[in-house]
């Protein structure tokens, strides 16, 4: 701006034009890469639009080479299972072991299974030895308790086990893409962003006391902006929209004031007192189209010629200083020092080579630098506006200007040595950005810095006169690997009378863009694709589905149907995504009107536990088949526990000791008193009471309700199956 200003008084219009345009592009490019997010505020709620200008420079799009194939790595699990935590209590040696016996699912099952028969057969031993007790009544009584307390604990035992794999819950919490769903909708961010608001205009105006900030500012909805005011800086002590007090404000962590606007066009205005006060500094976190200032006693920095600000604005107050005939005149008293500057020069090794050099006043401003700057073997500048020759670029800073930088390219080679110049006018800073594609090793002087704010490794130097540091660049050769990796997949299915609907859900990242080709199953009816939940227009060709896969995460989503009706023995479609995947599911979505009998698929899946529970009632039935209590044979022991097998277990358990206490009766009253004789009959009359009911609710469960199989496991019910396989 200075030499465009330079030009205009020396009438060279043409370089200013040219100039001013081109400040103009930098400008709009920096405009294009203005991130903005919605932070809530901790104490009055509202979202707050925060603004940052990232570095549009193009080095930084250039840290990796677009014809590289940069791995996107494997898939990994998503499962979790049991957790086992292991504990000492009391020191332990680094060389002691420890061994773990893992038992495989088989044995597990197994170990089950013999559980329950050796407690069945446990149970019958005792039904069959406590008649030798001379209590006459006691075996009986005993009996029930038997049947009452033991079995009961083991078919609640067992087919807990058996329902309910570790770490697997069919009703505690609801699935995780219904959660991730619910998460979606409540942080989904304003369609708006990043321009919900901006500041059209800013005007200041200044006096030896006051300062006061004007701002059109316009809302598509409610958020809150940021305004110039900072703490420790300056505070306005009123601030006022279009006439009336504002309410809503916060100051976040780091000082800066935020305000809470509602949808439209508003005028802020903010008044505060700048006494005692020489330098305030305004913070743009949004910045406005234009400013204006009308300051007396203040001078103004950070407005370029045209109105448009920096990244923060400067005020400065003008010393008062008397003569001798009392009269007064502003200046800035400064001792006249020689100049001294600080030059970084920092090195971005990409794609493409670059050095930006930044020349920095340290000696108090006020009068004018004139210095030569060397330039590293094979540099060449860049920046319009600048004098080079023999090597050196020629700066010339104005008495109030700061810093001036340069933008140049540089030659790429495999040694490349920097050296601090001999003089007593500048020092030099060294820092290296190094893009993932080269590797660097130096020699020379040490380090002072490994690491930039960010975390990133970029070494730094601070040399003295004549020190020299030697970089050593390669270039190492890449590694094959696969550029797409498939991360979930999820095939359900509806099967029907005459079609079957399937739909298939993919998640994937690609580092680089292409195709991906999968094959569905034959005969499949293509309905739709969508891509990121944008449809696509794509056709099926010999079953064969072509994609196209840009860089980064897709969530891809395909619907077909095949005339395929439901038979008695059901598989699921095969389909070949033409690469290794982790994370498939395959969901089955069932009518009611189907009765599954058996299930098989991948291990983690739904288990059909009735048989189980048959298996128990059969031995059961046997062991009661001996007993003389009852004239229920075995065959009939077998039919009750099949019919009772549909209801709860404490309604079978009812009927049960309902029959018992039916057959030990008489051998109970024979030697009971009265009062023992009258509670047995009632007892007996509810019992029987209870027992009809049961056996009403059994009867109606069998008759009119659905078969209940005992589906469990991976959150599988009677109509919906699920599988999971990990790879």
């Amino acid at each position: 701006n200075d030499q465009a200003l330079h030009a205009l008084q020396t009438g060279k219009a043409e370089k200013a034009r040219k100039d001013a345009e081109r400040a103009k592009r930098v400008r709009d490019s920096e405009k294009k890469h203005l991130s903005s997010r919605l932070l809530q505020s901790p104490v009055s709620g509202i979202s707050k639009y925060a603004g940052s200008t990232l570095d549009s420079r193009e080095y930084q799009l250039q840290d990796y080479d677009p014809k590289a194939n940069v791995q996107t790595g494997p898939g990994l699990p998503r499962w979790s299972w049991n957790k086992v935590y292991l504990g000492w209590n009391g020191p332990v040696q680094a060389e002691q072991q420890i061994s773990l016996v893992l038992v495989s699912p088989v044995v597990h099952s197994l170990l089950n299974f013999l559980r329950v028969v050796f407690v069945a057969l446990l149970c019958l031993l005792m039904l069959k030895t406590l008649p030798k007790i001379s209590i006459p009544w006691l075996p009986s009584v005993f009996k029930i308790a038997v049947l009452f307390g033991i079995f009961p604990v083991l078919f609640l035992n067992s087919s807990k086990v058996m329902a309910q794999p570790a770490g697997i819950s069919n009703h505690s919490m609801p699935n995780q893409q219904l959660l991730m769903e619910l998460k979606n909708r409540l942080t989904q961010k304003p369609e708006c962003l990043p321009n919900c608001a901006q500041i059209q205009s800013m005007v200041l105006r200044a006096d030896k006391n006051q300062l006061q900030i004007k701002l059109n500012i316009h809302a598509l909805q409610k958020v809150a902006v940021p305004i110039p005011a900072k703490l420790k800086q300056w505070m306005p002590s009123k601030v006022s929209i279009d006439g009336r007090a504002a309410t809503a404000m916060y100051r976040a962590k780091d000082g800066v004031l935020w305000i809470e606007l509602p949808k439209g066009r508003f005028n802020l205005v903010l008044s505060g007192s700048v006494n005692n006060k020489k330098y305030i500094q305004l913070p743009l976190q949004l910045k406005p189209g234009i400013v204006q200032s009308k300051l007396v006693g203040w001078s103004i920095e950070g407005i370029q010629e045209n109105g448009v600000p920096d990244a923060q604005l400067q005020l400065t107050r003008e010393q008062e200083i008397k003569t001798n005939d009392n009269s007064k005149f502003q200046s800035e008293s400064t001792e006249a020092l020689p100049p001294f500057l600080v030059i970084e020069r920092h090195l971005k090794l990409g794609l493409d080579w670059f050095v930006e050099t930044t020349v920095r006043r340290i000696s108090p401003s006020g009068s004018a630098v004139v210095v030569n700057v060397p330039l590293l073997k094979g540099e060449s500048v860049l920046t319009e506006g600048l004098r080079s020759q023999k090597g050196k670029v020629l700066v010339n800073m104005s008495p109030r200007q700061q810093e001036i930088s340069w933008r140049s390219s540089l030659v790429k080679t495999h040694e490349l040595k920097l050296t601090a110049s001999k003089n007593n006018f500048y020092t030099e800073l060294w820092e290296v950005n190094v893009s993932p594609v080269w590797h660097l090793e130096y020699k020379g002087i040490a380090v002072i810095q490994h690491k930039d704010q960010r975390g990133h490794w970029s070494p730094k130097w601070h040399p003295w006169q004549g020190e020299r540091v030697t970089l050593y660049v390669t270039r190492p050769e890449g590694v094959k690997g696969n550029t797409l990796t498939i991360d979930k997949s999820t095939i359900t299915l509806k099967p029907g009378k005459r079609t079957l609907e399937a739909q298939l859900d993919v998640s994937l990242r690609s580092s680089q863009g292409g195709q991906y080709t999968l094959t569905l199953p034959e005969k499949a009816d293509l309905q739709s694709v969508k891509i990121n939940n944008v449809p696509q227009s794509i056709r099926l060709e010999d079953n064969n589905l072509t994609l196209p896969v840009t860089p980064g995460q897709q969530d891809i989503k395909i619907i077909w149907r095949s005339a395929e009706p439901i038979a008695s023995l059901f598989k699921t479609p095969k389909l070949d995504l033409k690469q290794p995947s982790v994370n498939h599911s395959i969901k089955i979505n069932f009518a009611r009107d189907r009765w599954v009998l058996f299930t098989g698929g991948p291990r983690l899946g739904p288990a059909i536990l009735f048989w189980g529970i048959l298996i128990v009632i059969l031995l059961l039935a046997v062991g009661l088949g001996f007993t003389t209590v009852t004239p229920l044979n075995t065959l009939a022991w077998i039919l009750l526990g099949v019919g009772l097998s549909q209801v709860p277990v404490w309604m079978g358990f009812i009927v049960v000791g309902w029959l018992f206490a039916l057959g030990l009766r008489e051998k109970l009253i024979q030697k009971a008193s009265d009062v023992m004789f009258n509670v047995i009959q009632v007892g007996i009359g509810a019992l029987t009471f209870l027992a009809f009911i049961c056996l009403f609710v059994v009867i109606q469960q069998g008759l009119l309700g659905s078969p209940d199989m005992q589906v469990a496991g991976n959150g599988s019910s009677a109509t919906v199956f699920n599988w999971y396989q990990d790879r």
